[in-house]
């Protein structure tokens, strides 16, 4: 959620365009995925114990 409003922030200051915004909003996006998956992982292998 910090990195969309550090890119809405940069976008009405006119550093960002619409292409690097869109980019912004899928990395964010990815990185919460991949964080998810991290910790689905780790609850996983504590319960095969």
């Amino acid at each position: 959620m910090c990195i969309n409003f550090l890119a809405i922030v940069l976008s009405v200051l006119g550093i960002l365009n619409p292409t690097t915004g869109a980019l912004v909003h899928n990395a964010g996006s990815c990185f919460v995925v991949l964080l998810a998956a991290l910790l689905y992982d780790r609850k996983y292998k504590e319960g095969e114990q």
